[in-house]
């Protein structure tokens, strides 16, 4: 495990060393440079996690909701009116 880690940090070694070669003391090239790869994996994370996160917490209330007593009373009632018509 340790060896992934140590790929992980040559490759952002490596990113900073081409940035600030590339730079030449523009910082804000450097920043941009160097953090962009950072700033891409973290809003595709963002992105993953509002596309399965908000979905699945809308499921979860959707099927809760079956459960609650609110919807018990509200099917009951139905019944109850459809009961008084026939």
């Amino acid at each position: 495990m340790w060896w992934i880690y140590a790929i992980i940090a040559f490759v952002y070694v490596w990113i900073f060393s081409a940035a600030m070669f590339r730079a030449k003391r523009n910082y804000l090239l450097f920043y941009i440079t160097a953090f962009l790869p950072f700033f891409i994996l973290a809003g595709l994370l963002v992105i993953g996690f509002l596309l399965v996160f908000f979905p699945l917490i809308y499921i979860i209330l959707f099927i809760y909701s079956f459960f609650t007593p609110a919807m018990k009373m509200n099917y009951i009632f139905k019944k109850i009116k459809l009961g008084k018509q026939e």
